[in-house]
């Protein structure tokens, strides 16, 4: 657990007004804009796998075999002279679920971003508001990235996609202030808790080196949000069409839990957290290639030391059998289980192994298309 002493940090509103004092010279000049209004409609068929030990039948829980999202994506910048600028990014989601005779109909409107952004100098950048900072180096599986871990629930990130996750999620009130040099950059980041409605987050501090010599890249970051983590990254480019990608965090206690079974009736499982005082290690490499005819492949292998061993594998899947005799018969205090399974679990992140492959070709219906 970090700890901050906050006598030590300038109120938020100091550090608002001082920057907007900054930021007043450029504002007197002539104010420029850009924007970008972008209309998607994606429509989802879900096969439902009857089979499953969370939901025995698909009838458990509401899953739907039909789901439509229709989203309105809006980013606005506003440039003040050229050193400061405003920039504003929201979605508006509609959705639509349906499964046999049941139909859910929801709206959301949230900002992605809405940050003041101002170039004190050549080599320093000053950004204060609501920003989404993304990291990693790998495609599907980015340990380093560390504000997926801190994900709300919204609508947009059903995507199976990795990097669109990345780019649509909410961002994080902070201050963040860069330094460019010849050899790359260093960012500090602070962001403080902040509560408002259902937006609720805690303290953290972010502290990211980055240096680029040649063809290989590095990353050295420090990351503080109720636990400590350490980063490293490495990226190595061989001609034009490989890249090599590596990245590493060590963090100390980790949220997943375990299941075992308890002597109490109405409760039959305990879930329990494991060691905070031990750290533990996830870690990810990767390979990306391009061919010349606009082939790309991108190859990962993503290791989690908190992962589920055999034995905690096989506790758990006896916990979700209905015919435990823990449960008794009782449909219930099942059904009650299953609900604490959802609960406490972070269901597709238990594993310690996973493998992922990825080929696209973008233009491959160009040629057919073109006269």
């Amino acid at each position: 657990m970090c700890k901050v002493n906050n006598r030590k940090l300038a109120s938020g509103s100091q550090i608002l007004v001082l920057f907007l004092l900054f930021a007043a010279e450029s504002a007197l000049a002539n104010l420029d804009y850009t924007y970008r209004f972008e209309f998607n409609e994606e429509f989802t068929y879900q096969w439902v796998n009857k089979k499953s030990l969370l939901n025995p039948g698909g009838n458990l829980f509401y899953v739907p075999k039909y789901f439509n999202r229709s989203i309105l994506d809006t980013e606005i910048k506003f440039f003040f002279g050229e050193k400061s600028s405003l920039i504003f990014r929201d979605n508006l989601i509609g959705q639509i679920k349906e499964k046999d005779t049941v139909t859910k109909r929801s709206i959301r409107n949230y900002v992605k971003e809405a940050y003041l952004s101002y170039w004190v100098n050549d080599g320093y950048a000053l950004n204060v508001g609501k920003e989404n900072i993304t990291g990693g180096l790998c495609y599907a599986f980015t340990p380093t990235d560390y504000f997926q871990y801190f994900t709300r629930d919204i609508s947009n990130l059903n995507d199976i996609d990795n990097q669109e996750k990345k780019n649509n999620r909410e961002g994080e009130v902070l201050i963040k202030n860069e330094l460019f040099f010849d050899w790359g950059n260093i960012m500090f980041a602070y962001g403080p808790e902040f509560k408002i409605g259902d937006f609720d987050d805690k303290q953290f501090y972010l502290i990211k080196i980055v240096s680029y010599k040649g063809s290989l890249a590095s990353e050295l970051s420090y990351f503080c949000r109720e636990r400590n983590n350490i980063g490293l990254g490495l990226s190595y480019s061989l001609g034009k069409s490989w890249v090599l990608q590596w990245e590493n965090i060590f963090t100390r206690g980790n949220d997943i839990k375990t299941i075992e079974e308890s002597d109490n009736s109405i409760l039959p499982f305990n879930f329990l957290e494991r060691s905070n005082n031990k750290t533990f290690i996830e870690s990810a490499v990767s390979f990306n290639y391009t061919a010349g005819n606009g082939l790309n492949i991108i190859g990962e292998y993503y290791y989690k030391q908190a992962g589920y061993s055999n034995s905690e594998w096989e506790s758990a899947f006896d916990s979700l059998e209905p015919s435990n005799p823990k449960f008794g018969g009782n449909s219930l205090l099942y059904l009650s289980h299953m609900n604490s399974v959802l609960n406490n679990l972070k269901v597709g992140q238990l594993g310690k192994h996973y493998f992922y492959i990825r080929a696209v070709k973008p233009d491959v219906f160009v040629d057919k298309l073109e006269p």
